[in-house]
């Protein structure tokens, strides 16, 4: 008598969007809050299952931000009372990720006769580039329908190709998921991708703020002062989605000490513009790209420019208004041209200047 032969079913399914999956999370989200809400920043939908319409693996994937990451310590406990299963980091450095399982899945929620997973848990300090690259991905998504799109049969294709390989089909999607970086203006340091102007987010000084505290551990016997600079420092203004700090020291000449300490901590050293600007040290840190450090010497002309500007904008919205304007316009005119970009801003900065040393509003 012949065998009927009967192919197990796939690992993974890319089932329709569900209208119910924004629900769904909010009704976890409240339950996060009320169990580890104490310590975190943010919760936050993430994930395919975040944007509206696109086809996804049904398990819904959350964002926990931490305000520091030792913190993690505090909210094990809890979730694993609440009914989540800790993994530990799970490949990722920085990470503390969490499964919420049944032993009912619907498809797409577990192999053949394995527990099912409904939700899972991405959990970072705030200030981790990985939490950051969701964050962008997911808004970028949602405004961009082509690409969401494009992302859903991608998808659709390698569930096929790798049905039964979940780290193959993770791993194919990589290159789309650094494209999208790119063109959501956060490409890190190899390619940081066209100029791109975002409106004013309220994380962006409790970016500045956690990201202060380990700058100033790590680079404290050499540190004179710390400040948030750039546009992110300047409330409700418009700006390219990364964080600018500015740290001062007594002496560049420290720098044989407070380069490493800084790459000690992730920071990508960048000695290439010191030829024209000789009086900075300049660090970047994340890929989607999130901080970047200029340390110079303190009370120096590049510390107060910057702290001047910086100053006059907070105190002027209707000059920040206007610098917002221009912002976007020269990101349209310039796009991936960044020094262009630059270039072009200055007689604005200059005028701006100008007025702050006048006294005149």
């Amino acid at each position: 008598m012949a065998l009927t032969m009967i192919r197990p079913a796939p690992s993974i399914i890319v089932a329709d969007y569900d209208p119910a999956w924004p629900q769904l999370f909010e009704e976890e989200r409240e339950r996060l809050q009320a169990a580890i809400g104490r310590w975190t920043f943010a919760i936050e939908h993430v994930g395919s299952t975040s944007i509206p319409g696109m086809a996804a693996k049904p398990i819904l994937d959350i964002g926990v931000a931490l305000y520091r990451f030792e913190d993690a310590l505090h909210c094990i406990t809890p979730l694993v009372e609440a009914g989540w299963t800790c993994m530990g980091e799970f490949g990722i450095p920085g990470r503390i990720f969490f499964r919420k399982t049944t032993d009912s899945p619907r498809p797409g929620q577990a192999p053949a006769g394995s527990m099912g997973r409904t939700h899972q848990i991405h959990m970072y300090e705030l200030t981790h580039e990985q939490f950051a690259g969701h964050l962008v991905f997911r808004d970028y998504l949602r405004s961009q329908s082509e690409a969401a799109r494009e992302y859903q049969d991608l998808k659709v294709e390698l569930a096929n190709r790798y049905s039964d390989d979940v780290e193959a089909y993770a791993e194919a999607k990589g290159e789309f998921v650094r494209k999208i970086w790119t063109l959501a203006g956060r490409g890190g340091s190899k390619d940081p991708g066209p100029v791109t102007i975002r409106d004013y987010e309220p994380i962006w000084p409790a970016m500045y703020e956690a990201e202060r505290r380990r700058i100033v551990e790590a680079i404290r016997p050499w540190l004179v002062d710390i400040q948030h600079a750039g546009s992110t420092s300047v409330p409700g203004l418009a700006a390219k989605p990364v964080v600018d700090i500015m740290a001062s020291v007594r002496s560049l000449d420290d720098d044989r000490h407070f380069v490493p300490a800084m790459q000690a901590i992730g920071y990508d050293y960048v000695p290439v513009y010191e030829d024209d600007i000789p009086d900075r040290r300049y660090f970047r840190r994340g890929e989607p790209r999130l901080f970047h450090v200029h340390v110079t010497e303190h009370e120096g002309d590049f510390w107060k420019r910057h702290l001047a500007f910086r100053d006059y904008l907070r105190g002027h919205p209707e000059a920040a208004a206007e610098y917002a304007t221009l912002k976007r316009e020269l990101a349209g005119q310039h796009g991936s041209d960044r020094l262009g970009y630059v270039n072009a801003k200055t007689e604005f900065i200059e005028g701006v200047l100008d007025r702050a040393s006048r006294g005149v509003p």
